[in-house]
């Protein structure tokens, strides 16, 4: 009976939007409705609550204003000063009541509704399992393989251009610092002369000035051919800086270029062993092995070549004290590459045999 009373009086006694805080910390007509006698208990404390802030926070203002007017207006008046005191003092209080009846209302609200609330079990929610990667194909390795290899040739071939720029560019410098270190030399020889007709004339009891304006154009001169040789030098320990770097990019290309050619070869190999038959698969293989190994042959006579270059190079440039040892790395470059044009000679054949042993296969 108290129950089907107290339900609707909570429907029908909502609290306007007006009186409601904007920080309540649930909806009224969505959670107090639902609590039955608590919720008619709440909804009559939020009411009450409303009205001391809306209401009754103000009265308490004003009586605070006529207590502070009747203290300045009967000053001479001691009675009426101390009513005024109370007045005032009971008003501050009353407002402090006040204030705080909206937070002891939103406690006991919180407290209710947390008590009368059930808890709810959490519901674990299976993730969802991840799909199985689809296999590649040996054919799609392959494709990608080959691309990997693509990508990598033009990396090598940007680096071997990069390479042969730096080259050029360190000869370019290595030509300008000669010129540098000439035209110091001459500088040099130029002040000299000049400081000894200079020196010349003093002695003679002439007039030096002429002599002194040769040595200092003299000076100038050797100033101007210090600070260009200098330049030169720098210049040309950048050149060396930038050719060691390109050296090692170039290195770094070349060995993803055979790793990716490695990967590639894999591959194709393993799309092989997928479409023949045994035999032409180990036939096929074989030929592939000793592509490889021709690879890396003509890989190995290139860099036979370069180091090759770069030991003659070093011998033309050498300097008095160090060209028996460039001599010597010239002459164990040239064997190398003796060795390695051998080397690429016996793959080449071993390739052509291994064609061979496959059209064997093939026609069998």
């Amino acid at each position: 009976m108290f129950r089907t009373f107290t339900t609707p009086t909570a429907n029908a006694y909502q609290i306007e939007e007006s009186y409601r805080p904007k920080n309540a910390p649930f909806s009224v007509k969505n959670d107090i409705t639902n609590q039955g006698v608590a919720g008619a208990t709440i909804l009559v404390l939020q009411i009450i609550a409303g009205a001391l802030l809306y209401f009754a926070a103000p009265v308490a203002v004003i009586m605070l204003i006529v207590a502070g007017l009747s203290m300045v207006i009967f000053g001479a008046e001691s009675d009426k000063v101390d009513a005024a005191k109370k007045h005032i003092m009971w008003s501050v209080a009353g407002l402090l009541i006040i204030i705080l009846s909206y937070t002891i209302v939103r406690i006991i609200i919180t407290f209710s509704l947390s008590a009368g609330t059930p808890a709810e079990e959490p519901v674990e929610i299976e993730a969802p399992a991840a799909p199985a990667e689809k296999e590649k194909t040996p054919e799609e390795m392959a494709e990608e393989a080959e691309a990997a290899k693509e990508e990598a040739e033009d990396s090598l071939k940007e680096a071997d251009e990069t390479l042969e720029n730096t080259q050029e560019k360190v000869e370019e410098t290595t030509k300008d610092l000669q010129e540098a270190q000439k035209t110091l030399t001459e500088a040099t020889k130029e002040l000299q002369a000049a400081q000894e007709e200079f020196a010349a004339a003093k002695a003679a009891g002439e007039d030096p000035s002429d002599a002194a304006e040769k040595a200092k154009e003299a000076q100038e001169k050797l100033d101007d051919a210090v600070e260009t040789n200098n330049k030169a030098v720098d210049t040309k320990s950048k050149a060396i800086k930038d050719l060691i770097e390109a050296e090692k990019a170039q290195k770094k290309a070349a060995q993803k270029v055979e790793d990716t050619t490695d990967f590639a070869q894999d591959a194709e190999m393993n799309v092989m062993e997928t479409e023949e038959k045994a035999t032409i698969d180990e036939a096929k293989a074989e030929v592939a092995k000793t592509q490889k190994a021709e690879e890396k042959a003509q890989a190995a006579k290139n860099k036979a070549e370069e180091a090759y270059e770069k030991a003659y190079y070093e011998l033309e440039n050498a300097e008095a004290q160090d060209y028996e040892e460039a001599k010597q790395n010239f002459a164990k470059a040239t064997n190398n590459v003796e060795q390695a044009e051998k080397d690429l000679e016996e793959s080449k054949k071993a390739v052509d045999k291994s064609k061979a042993n496959l059209g064997e296969e093939q026609n069998n």
